[in-house]
């Protein structure tokens, strides 16, 4: 996907011109502060400034050239775009706590997929510096109990209580690394559901994520921008 990585003329030039009108009045506004202050702790504050202006016309355009590469990306490989979905109807507990997807892509076809990004609702500027997690959403072919696989260090992202689920611990490695949280009477289901080869799986491939099963939907989440 090398040919998407690159970022269309118009963005760069766009950007300059940003970046033009905006030096002019932060430069004069350092020229005045030079004229003014005399103490070093008050010039670092105005370059602190300074600094922080332009960051934010750059932050907005890293944004744009990244949705133009996953849109370009998804048009190529035949698979729908999303932009912008505040609060998806979504069961997974994440979006359930006033959410936004900045970004997604969705399958086309019966074997349904969807791999997006999630963002606090509150943060209304569209920044990369705000905090981002990625996950993907699967359908199962029959619905399930609620289970939640959350880290046990590290930070989860995941809620450590929901109502009627309760926790279950698995034996060996997998007990060590995660919490589990299973709707309450269903504990033995999990047995069956995360059997010794899945978990050996789920460790080897998918450490950096956390799961959920609500329904018959499936979810993986991470911290990690992918």
């Amino acid at each position: 996907i090398s040919e998407f990585r690159s970022y269309p003329s118009i963005w760069k030039i766009g950007y300059a011109f940003l970046v033009i009108i905006l030096t002019i009045p932060l430069v004069l506004l350092v020229l005045f502060a030079l004229g003014m202050l005399k103490d070093l702790g008050g010039l670092v504050f105005v370059i602190f400034l300074l600094s922080c202006g332009l960051y934010g016309p750059y932050d907005l355009y890293r944004e744009v050239n990244e949705a133009v590469f996953i849109s370009r990306f998804a048009q190529s490989n035949d698979l729908l775009f999303i932009k912008d979905s505040i609060q998806p109807d979504y069961p997974g507990s994440l979006f359930r706590l006033n959410t936004h997807v900045p970004f997604a892509i969705r399958s086309k076809d019966s074997q349904f997929y969807e791999l997006g990004y999630l963002r606090p609702l509150f943060s209304k500027r569209r920044s990369n510096s705000t905090k981002t997690y990625t996950y993907l959403r699967l359908k199962l072919p029959y619905s399930l109990p609620h289970i939640i696989i959350r880290k046990q260090r590290g930070g989860s992202i995941l809620p450590w209580q929901i109502n009627d689920l309760s926790k279950f611990h698995f034996e060996g490695e997998f007990g060590t690394i995660y919490d589990t949280l299973v709707t309450t009477g269903y504990e033995r289901d999990a047995l069956y559901i995360f059997t010794p080869d899945v978990i050996e799986r789920f460790i080897d491939v998918a450490k950096d994520f956390e799961c959920e099963i609500v329904n018959d939907e499936f979810y993986l989440y991470t911290t990690n921008k992918v």
